[in-house]
């Protein structure tokens, strides 16, 4: 999956391609066509953990009603609005919307188990 990210935050705004391709264990990503060091695994619903260089982040993720998430960790707090370049709504699954419809999941992970209890 591949996803145009504007985050806004204290240093001021920057806009990043992030690709995410599943392993077993959670993600791979890369960052404006680099693949960087780091792993994401969904802890709970908005709670996303991340192992970037050697180090640990909970991100705490908070739906809004106009499309943009909240993305906190520790005392770090950004903006961010996500955005699908295959389509012109929000990508399936996406934490921005802050009700999605009954045929997708916010999860980061679509597993059966999220099928099950997204999808009834």
């Amino acid at each position: 999956m591949k996803f145009e990210v504007q985050l806004n935050g204290v240093y001021g705004a920057k806009k990043h391609s992030v690709e995410l391709e599943p392993t077993p264990s959670g993600y791979t990503i890369a960052l404006d066509g680099q693949v960087i060091d780091a792993n994401a695994t969904l802890l709970a619903p908005n709670t996303v953990s991340v192992l970037m260089g050697g180090q640990s982040f909970e991100v705490h993720v908070t739906p809004s009603l106009d499309d943009r998430v909240k993305l906190q960790s520790g005392p770090h707090e950004f903006t961010a609005q996500i955005q699908d370049p295959r389509a012109s709504g929000p990508p399936p699954g996406h934490f921005g919307s802050a009700r999605p419809p009954a045929d997708r999941c916010s999860h980061a992970r679509q597993s059966d188990s999220c099928a099950r209890e997204c999808r009834g």
